[in-house]
């Protein structure tokens, strides 16, 4: 399973990830959306080729903020649809999404996923 490259576990009622998901090495793709997650392991920075990283619709309460901030190949990460608690900065401006961004976001959302899935079609055999 180290050569494992996507992982897709959406829809499972997941309320954790074991803490040791850094064994697979190889992973690149990882699709955690619409389950039951409150926090991402810390070991999720040990993945040195995950470049996407989708968690919408769970239940993050916290920013995974070393994940994102992170020397990984980290190119897109989606947190949307989460109840994350808001996290205090030095200067406290109020975020809103507009329709226009929402549209945006999608558009380079669909961009890595389809990035994503050409590079693994290059390394894939048909048969």
């Amino acid at each position: 399973m180290s050569s494992l490259q996507w992982l897709d576990i959406s829809s499972n009622n997941l309320k954790d990830l074991p803490q040791d998901i850094d064994r697979l090495e190889e992973l690149q793709t990882l699709l955690l959306q619409k389950n039951k997650l409150t926090y991402l392991p810390q070991s999720l920075v040990n993945l040195p080729k995950l470049s996407l990283l989708v968690v919408s619709g769970d239940d993050l309460v916290q920013m995974p903020t070393a994940i994102c901030d992170s020397t990984t190949g980290l190119k897109f990460i989606s947190l949307k649809d989460n109840p994350l608690e808001t996290t205090s900065f030095q200067e406290t401006e109020e975020i809103t999404e507009s329709d226009h961004d929402r549209e945006l976001f999608e558009k380079e959302f669909m961009k890595a996923y389809i990035t994503d899935l050409r590079e693994r079609g290059m390394h894939t055999n048909t048969y």
